[in-house]
């Protein structure tokens, strides 16, 4: 009986955290599709910088 009762709150505990992490797993499935390796990636109305270089980061938003 209380292993029954163990099995379903894991199961409930398991079903809250994939729920609460989902949208960082896809954040990083679409991250991972720009080709982003460990550098910040920011897409700025369809222009993407690689890196901070704030130069780049002005100009797009000027572009804008």
């Amino acid at each position: 009986m209380l292993t029954r009762v163990l099995k379903k709150c894991l199961l409930v505990l398991l079903v809250v955290v994939a729920y609460q992490n989902w949208g960082t797993i896809e954040a990083r499935k679409a991250y991972e599709a720009l080709g982003g390796r460990g550098i910040p990636i920011l897409d700025v109305n369809g222009t993407l910088i690689r890196g901070y270089e704030p130069e780049n980061i002005l100009k797009a938003l000027a572009a804008i």
